[in-house]
């Protein structure tokens, strides 16, 4: 007896969700949804958890990693040592639940003085 012949279904292609992320199941709490604002773009990134806020900063501003600061949604920079886990917790605990955490980048005007060369502070 012949065979029918096998086709393989064709799948529709799947196209990314346009509105917030929405991240559920019982590992949500090891990624954080974030997005980066940076000279008025912004980019949605997922990260895991326990990558501290150092290490957010794309590979493409590499060039001026040390200049540049992570600041929150409240104008706080936020230190290079601090995990996102721990700062998405905190902005649920200050009603910011729901959505990605805002980060933005912003040049440190701190780490230069009028001649461009870093000052120390004065007491």
């Amino acid at each position: 007896a012949p065979s029918a012949p096998s086709s393989s279904p064709v799948l529709p292609s799947v196209q990314p969700p346009v509105g917030d992320v929405l991240l559920v199941g019982p590992r949500t709490s090891n990624v954080v949804a974030i997005s980066l604002g940076y000279l008025g773009r912004r980019k949605h990134v997922i990260h895991l958890a326990n990558t501290v806020v150092g290490d957010i900063i794309p590979n493409t501003l590499a060039v001026a990693r040390q200049r540049l600061v992570v600041v929150d949604r409240h104008g706080f920079e936020v230190a290079r040592d601090v995990p996102l886990g721990l700062l998405a917790r905190q902005a649920d605990l200050c009603g910011a639940g729901g959505g990605p955490l805002e980060l933005t980048l912003q040049v440190d005007d701190w780490s230069a003085g009028p001649s461009g060369v870093a000052t120390p502070a004065r007491t």
